[in-house]
């Protein structure tokens, strides 16, 4: 596989749902993926495969997080991650409209 084939390439899993996109290719032919919400991880090339047009990560592939440490990760710890950070921020508990002014 060649490493420009997968240079900013948007990665999905096999749901079809936006997992990351491919930042970087290291040295040591790891595909670094920056998910929507910023965080970072690397895939061996071999966890790729390109399904329908879209490269999407294969059930069970192995991560490798910033510090170096190895992972399994599956779907429903993809989906569990997703979760956490929704929502972002708490909703205010008012909103700035001119309710009840009496216009």
């Amino acid at each position: 596989m060649a490493d420009d084939t997968l240079k900013d390439a948007k990665i999905v899993d096999h749901h079809g749902l936006l997992v990351g996109q491919v930042v970087n290719i290291s040295e040591r032919q790891n595909a670094e993926i920056r998910t929507p919400y910023g965080r970072h991880f690397w895939v061996k090339p071999e966890s790729l495969a390109k399904s329908q047009g879209q490269w999407c990560l294969l059930k069970d592939f192995k991560a490798y997080t910033a510090d170096n440490t190895e992972t399994v990760w599956s779907e429903s710890d993809l989906d569990a991650a997703a979760d956490d950070t929704f929502p972002a921020s708490d909703p205010p508990s008012f909103t700035l409209g001119d309710e009840g002014k009496g216009r």
